[in-house]
């Protein structure tokens, strides 16, 4: 048994969340980290951007993106989608006009062959992480526009925006 995610993530075949006394979540570490059962879980295990959406059919829309759901039988409406910092990227196109994913980097992690970029939208900060060779190109100051990889995610929802939806 160990408090250490890391640790758990690297040496376990199995693990286990538990939240308030309660198992929230058993399984391999890829799932777990990829496949988050809850939440509580997706915020536990890693970094989390939390970037607000509206779940239509099986996908939520984000920032102008569709991205999969791990759970598609979620129901319409509001929702928060918990979209992990490696799958924010630099979007090819370079093109930096205004728009939902466009803004400012503001500061760089360096973490060898990764780096953690945090980016300013304007209305809301997202981290990134990148390969270093990407982000080396990237200093404080640049504008940038990003994309979000279509990996499935998991929501969050607000029970008084979605009781109104």
């Amino acid at each position: 048994m160990t408090h250490d995610q890391e640790e758990a993530l690297a040496i376990a075949d199995r693990v286990g969340v538990m939240h308030s006394g309660r198992l929230e979540q058993l399984g391999p570490p890829t799932t777990i980290y990829s496949r988050p059962a809850t939440p509580f879980v997706a915020e536990f295990v890693g970094l989390t951007n939390r970037l607000a959406g509206v779940v239509r059919g099986g996908e939520v829309e984000v920032r102008g993106a569709r991205l999969p759901l791990v759970q598609p039988d979620a129901a319409d409406g509001p929702a928060i989608a918990l979209v992990r910092p490696e799958a924010v990227t630099f979007a090819g196109d370079g093109e930096t006009a205004a728009g939902p994913l466009v803004g400012t980097v503001i500061a760089t992690a360096f973490l060898g062959a990764t780096s953690r970029v945090t980016v300013d939208l304007g209305d809301i900060t997202i981290l990134a992480q990148l390969p270093t060779s990407d982000a080396v190109t990237h200093p404080a100051g640049t504008r940038v526009r990003l994309a979000l990889r279509p990996d499935p995610v998991l929501i969050a929802r607000d029970e008084a925006k979605a009781e109104r939806a």
